[in-house]
């Protein structure tokens, strides 16, 4: 059972990894600038994360485990002239009460650092559109219980639409064991 899920997230993360790179060069635009508060929905992952995927346009991101469950939340990414780069990530280190030693000492509460040149996600204000320096703004609350459920090395991909894995196959990929089956 575990080589079959592997292998589904490996094939997973490789067509996740190419549609990464594509799409147009859009961002989210502002629909209303008056600050609202998005609702910060209940984490419900079977296991750890094992990727992550950030939707610039839909200011949306969708956090997934071995099982293919998601867990999604509104996000504020970069503003104009700070925008968040489009790439595939990794955690690259985590502090629960991290300071910004860019940007006046701003709290970031459970960064979780994708750049050493200041990219990260963190709790943050989300005002609906993209507010931020170049980091990714995410709810407290889930913010809080992600950084519990991520580890170092978790991928995290950035990208302008809005990307999900999806099952492929091909005759020389391996196969997933019959259930019940002893790898």
């Amino acid at each position: 059972m575990f080589r079959g899920t592997f292998v589904t997230i490996v094939q997973a993360f490789l067509l996740v990894a190419a549609l990464a790179t594509a799409g147009t060069s859009a961002v989210a635009e502002p629909r209303n600038k008056t600050a609202r508060k998005a609702p910060e929905p209940e984490v419900t992952l079977t296991g750890p994360a094992v990727l992550a995927v950030v939707s610039l346009r839909d200011q949306r991101i969708s956090v997934y485990d071995a099982a293919g469950n998601a867990v999604r939340a509104r996000v504020s990414s970069g503003q104009t002239d700070y925008e968040t780069p489009v790439g595939i990530y990794s955690i690259l280190q985590k502090n629960k009460d991290h300071y910004s030693n860019l940007y006046d000492d701003a709290q970031m509460p459970f960064m979780q650092r994708l750049t050493w040149s200041g990219i990260a996600l963190h709790a943050g204000a989300l005002p609906g559109y993209p507010a931020s320096h170049g980091c990714v703004r995410l709810p407290y609350n889930y913010a809080e219980k992600i950084f519990g459920l991520a580890k170092i090395g978790t991928r995290i991909i950035v990208a302008r639409e809005n990307i999900a894995p999806s099952e492929i196959s091909h005759p020389l990929l391996f196969k997933p064991a019959a259930s019940g089956a002893q790898a």
